[in-house]
């Protein structure tokens, strides 16, 4: 009992990013596709760099303001190493928070819909086998790029696509644009439309 009340706070927090690593930051997957996840992880790491250089930079203007050492190079040396040991926790930051920002940033997205994205692919069968949903590859008409995406391909099947066939989907638009699915729905496009 006296472990539980002396370390409560530890273990809470150990429990919180336990749920957040195992759970939370892996169910995103299931919302997204996974060109559209990478992009938004790509510009979620740059944010969150660009975040950690504007904070580097203000702690060393701080720092050059409140550094009381005499003479200039005492000064910069106390500023230099204060400036590394910021660096090495601000990357500590970064390896620890870069897959969580970007899980809570999909997160957010899906809280907002306002309007649909209509993607259009063709189905393509790997060596024309027809027989198993990992051969079917999805042509992105749009993007026009072959989609490696197994969610995507799973879901088309359903429907047993012949080579050649246009299939569509809807995705809604999130908060921040990014596409994402509660179910993937795929229909095969008629000729004319």
């Amino acid at each position: 009992m006296k472990f539980l009340k002396k370390y409560k706070w530890k273990i809470a927090w150990l429990a919180l990013w336990t749920l957040i690593i195992f759970y939370f930051i892996p169910r995103q997957d299931e919302f997204y596709l996974r060109s559209d996840k990478d992009n938004f992880s790509d510009a979620s790491h740059r944010f969150l760099v660009f975040f950690e250089a504007a904070a580097l930079s203000f702690l060393i203007v701080w720092l050059s303001l409140k550094v009381e050492a005499t003479g200039m190079l005492r000064r910069a040396w106390a500023v230099l190493q204060s400036t590394l040991i910021a660096t090495f926790y601000l990357a500590l930051f970064y390896l620890f928070f870069h897959d969580a920002a970007t899980a809570i940033g999909l997160f957010i997205n899906r809280q907002t819909s306002h309007g649909v994205v209509r993607r259009a692919y063709v189905a393509e069968y790997f060596n024309g086998d027809e027989t198993k949903a990992s051969n079917l590859h999805l042509y992105d008409i749009g993007a026009k790029s072959l989609q490696i995406d197994d969610t995507l391909s799973k879901s088309a099947y359903r429907i047993r696509p012949n080579i050649g066939d246009t299939l569509q989907v809807d995705l809604k638009k999130g908060l921040f644009n990014i596409p994402y699915f509660d179910s993937l729905t795929f229909r095969k496009k008629l000729p004319g439309q």
